[in-house]
């Protein structure tokens, strides 16, 4: 995926995207500080990729 690839997944996540990469997380609740906000956002990351490598094997 390009950068603006991800930009646009970013762009384009969901209610249900955030919740999945929240349950995955080591830290509880809301990210507080870089650590778990770089946690968070990796997890993001992940989350959009399987959703768009599933999207397209349709």
């Amino acid at each position: 995926m390009s950068y603006h690839t991800y930009l646009a997944a970013f762009r384009q996540a969901t209610e249900d995207d955030v919740e999945a990469a929240l349950e995955t997380a080591a830290f509880t609740g809301w990210p507080n500080d870089e650590a778990a906000l770089l946690e968070f956002f990796n997890s993001m990351l992940r989350v959009l990729v399987v959703k768009s490598r599933f999207r397209n094997s349709r």
